[in-house]
């Protein structure tokens, strides 16, 4: 190995040097400190963009090195150069330099002293690395971060906080007493919250996910709420980054977008929601007005009777009043009367009855729930909205429940999934109405619970069209529809996921066939605390 790198022989190890001084990308100072001469490698004067006569005319300079310092960078370096002469400290330092394009260009100084036996220095190597590209952008970063209304903090997994970069953050918000030093139990009062936090950091890196957020609502006074996302991001083995921002403002327009669109649903669904309850009306009313003159005639009826018996408490009837009777009971026709009056009741109380069912699902889809989650019976859920719906898919389709009796209720935000079923059942009778066109024949649209451990299943299934290859990759993105013009917004599904995944935890997916249908399975968690973690209550 010694006779590769040149063994003893002087020549060969210069030639070494020179090979390896050149081949390096750091530029290199030889500083002699007893005569004072400097000698340059070739990157030196490279680094600052000085290349053939001016390169010659830099390195031809002992004090080059100096001059193209910036005047503020010189004094400090030349200070700890001295230090680390006199003293032997140890080099390192940035300072900016000249550069030949102007400007200044960030440059790593590094250097250390060759001593004699009684420890005087004589000679020293200064070696020069740019950093200009790494340090612009640091401080681009930092004005980017410093530019972000959210607050950034960086916390070990023991919860010490290490660093804090405030955000706007409003009167009320718990992450307003962040300091760096402290403890997240230390500045963080809302035991909830932290105890959320803690969970996520005490997670052994190799089962923790890179990256992942949690949603917080915290009380601000006055019965208000707010609301704010921390996305944790792990930087490194004992260190995370969270990032928290107050979507407040986003999450009350997201709530005004829905009953919007809630209301928009019930706008484009008031014609066929007025026929369903005009349809039951008209029987209502025929039937009311059969019972009115069928009760005026048995009521005609009775008042002869009455005076036959008045009459006979002073003379015996006649067989002449007795037949009067006998043919005014049949002219009035008692005994039809009789067997259709009940029936004609009974029909029109189940008509009261559906009209009070479709008011009453009417009102459970129009009323503005909060945001918080409340145990919710799917069953009584999916009936209403299937009802309200009514007039969409009864003249294209058939509607099968299957609804599992035993589900146990569904954490959940009623008035969304409300939302959610709507706008799958619509999408399925649409999807129905394109095959069955105006044959007059119907298809089918089934809905299904059922629940496992730890979710609960609801499976939505027409025998539509199918969804076409090209865009079963984009069914759940925002504006995107494969209806004409006029017939859709595109902003079903996509509420639809956020409704089920970002605000509830659970799962949408579908699965298609063209010509055969499309089944979507929508899951959602039956543990408050696990849906809590979406959405806190």
């Amino acid at each position: 190995m010694s006779s590769a790198l040149g063994g003893d022989d002087p020549e060969a190890k210069a030639r070494l040097l020179d090979i390896l001084l050149s081949a390096t990308q750091d530029g290199i100072v030889d500083w002699d400190l007893v005569t004072g001469e400097t000698s340059y490698n070739a990157r030196w004067s490279h680094l600052l963009g000085f290349d053939g006569e001016e390169h010659r005319e830099y390195c031809a300079s002992a004090d080059a090195w100096r001059d193209l310092m910036h005047h503020e960078d010189g004094k400090h370096a030349l200070k700890l150069i001295d230090d680390h002469l006199k003293q032997g400290w140890p080099l390192y330092t940035t300072v900016r330099m000249r550069h030949r394009y102007g400007g200044y260009r960030h440059i790593l100084v590094r250097g250390a002293a060759q001593r004699d036996e009684s420890d005087r220095p004589l000679r020293m190597v200064l070696i020069f690395s740019d950093i200009d590209e790494r340090i612009r952008g640091e401080e681009r970063q930092r004005a980017l971060v410093s530019a972000l209304p959210d607050t950034l903090f960086r916390v070990r997994s023991d919860g010490m906080i290490l660093s804090v970069k405030s955000g706007v953050e409003g009167q009320g918000s718990p992450f307003v007493a962040l300091r760096e030093g402290l403890t997240l139990r230390e500045t963080i009062s809302d035991e909830r919250l932290r105890g959320r936090l803690e969970a996520v950091l005490a997670q052994p890196r190799e089962l923790a996910q890179a990256a992942e957020t949690i949603g917080v609502t915290s009380s601000r006074g006055g019965g208000s709420q707010m609301h704010h996302e921390v996305r944790i991001v792990r930087s490194g083995e004992d260190e995370l980054v969270c990032i928290v921002r107050d979507v407040t403002e986003r999450r009350d327009l997201e709530d005004q977008l829905l009953q919007s669109q809630k209301l928009g649903a019930i706008g484009q669904l008031a014609a066929g929601v007025a026929h369903e309850i005009n349809t039951p009306m008209q029987f209502i009313g025929d039937n009311l007005h059969f019972a009115q003159a069928a009760i005026g005639d048995v009521l005609r009826l009775l008042d002869m009777l009455r005076g036959a018996v008045n009459d006979a408490a002073h003379e015996k009837p006649t067989a002449a009043k007795l037949a009067e009777l006998a043919q005014a009971e049949v002219e009035l026709d008692f005994e039809y009367a009789r067997e259709a009056l009940p029936s004609v009741i009974e029909r029109s109380l189940g008509g009261v009855e559906r009209v009070t069912k479709i008011v009453r699902a009417m009102k459970a889809f129009a009323h503005p729930e909060s945001d918080r989650l409340t145990p919710t019976d799917l069953r009584s859920l999916i009936e209403s909205t299937v009802m309200v719906a009514t007039n969409e898919w009864k003249y294209v389709a058939d509607v099968e429940l299957a609804l599992d009796p035993s589900l146990p209720q569904v954490p959940c935000v009623g008035g969304e999934l409300n939302q959610v079923i709507l706008n799958l059942i619509i999408n399925a009778s649409h999807a129905v109405a394109d095959v069955v066109g105006s044959s007059g024949n119907k298809g089918k649209i089934s809905i299904s619970t059922r629940s496992s451990e730890t979710h609960a299943e609801i499976r939505i299934t027409d025998t539509g069209t199918g969804i076409p290859e090209h865009a079963r990759s984009r069914v759940f993105e925002p504006f995107f529809t494969t209806k004409e013009v006029g017939k859709g917004t595109g902003q079903g599904l996509a509420m639809a996921y956020n409704c089920i995944v970002k605000r509830h935890r659970g799962t949408i997916d579908f699965e298609t066939e063209l010509g055969v249908g499309t089944t979507f399975v929508i899951r959602l968690p039956l543990s408050l605390e696990t849906t809590r973690s979406s959405l806190p209550s």
